[in-house]
C-alpha cells in the first residue's frame, strides 16, 4: 500500500469522481464512481484513518451491487434456453433481457390439449401467449373463424377494455401457452410499473398487427 504516496492515490482518486460527475449515462458515472471509492479505500490504508476505510468501503459495495443489477438487467443471464430463443425471436425488440426474466417470472407455462381454452362471451382479466403449437389454434365467434399463430397473444382485446370476449379460443392438438392470471398481472403493474407499461404496448402493438393482417380476430 504505502509504495504509492497517499497524496497520489488521494488525487487520483478525486479525478474519478469529479470525471463521474460530467458524465450522462448512468453506468459510466457508476463505474467511476466505483474506482474513486476503490482509491480512497486504499487512501484510508495508506492513512490509516478508519472512517474513511469504512465509508468508502460502504460506496465500493453499494456500487458494485448496482452494476451487477445493471449487466443482470442487459444480459439475457439465467433465461433457460426455451425462453431464450423465444426472447430473441420476439421479446427482444420490446424489451431488456431482466424485463422479460420478471414478466415470465410471473407467468404459468401450460400445456393445453383439445380443449376450449377461452370461451367467448365471459369477462376476461387474463392473459395469454402462444409459445408452440402442434395443430391449430381456432378463433371462433358466432359471425367470424380464424386462427391463431404461435407468438401471438391471446385474450388482449377483452383484458385492456375490460369487456367481455368476443370470440372463443379451441386447440385442436397441443399448444403450449404462457398464461398470466389476474392477480399476477396486478402484481407486475404494483412492482414493475415501467415493465407493465412496456407490456401493454406489445399488447397494443400485437393488436394493430393482427387488425392490419387481417390475421385473426382479436379477442
Amino acid at each position: 500500500m504505502h509504495l504509492i504516496y497517499p497524496s497520489i492515490t488521494y488525487t487520483t482518486a478525486a479525478l474519478f469522481v469529479l470525471s463521474a460527475l460530467s458524465v450522462k449515462r448512468i453506468i459510466v458515472l457508476r463505474f467511476l464512481y466505483l474506482l474513486g471509492s476503490i482509491l480512497y479505500f486504499i487512501y484510508g490504508f495508506q492513512i490509516e484513518v478508519l472512517e474513511i476505510i469504512f465509508w468508502n468501503g460502504i460506496n465500493i459495495l453499494i456500487n458494485s451491487v448496482r452494476i451487477g443489477l445493471y449487466f443482470l438487467e442487459i444480459k439475457p443471464w439465467f433465461i433457460n434456453p426455451t425462453d431464450l430463443q423465444l426472447y430473441n425471436s420476439f421479446f427482444k425488440q420490446f424489451m431488456l433481457p431482466g424485463h422479460f426474466r420478471k414478466i415470465i417470472k410471473l407467468a404459468e407455462k401450460i400445456i393445453y390439449r383439445d380443449t376450449i381454452i377461452l370461451k367467448e362471451d365471459v369477462y376476461n382479466k387474463e392473459l395469454y401467449f402462444v409459445i408452440r403449437k402442434q395443430g391449430q389454434l381456432l378463433v371462433r365467434a358466432e359471425h367470424y373463424s380464424g386462427k391463431l399463430y404461435e407468438h401471438n397473444f391471446f385474450g388482449e382485446m377483452s383484458f385492456l377494455k375490460g369487456q367481455k370476449t368476443n370470440a372463443s379460443i379451441q386447440i385442436i392438438g397441443e399448444a403450449t401457452c404462457y398464461h398470466w392470471s389476474e392477480e399476477n398481472l396486478q402484481i407486475l403493474k404494483k412492482n414493475y410499473p415501467n415493465i407493465f407499461s412496456t407490456l401493454i404496448l406489445i399488447l397494443s402493438h400485437d393488436l394493430i398487427q393482427k387488425l392490419n393482417l387481417s390475421q385473426t380476430c382479436p379477442v
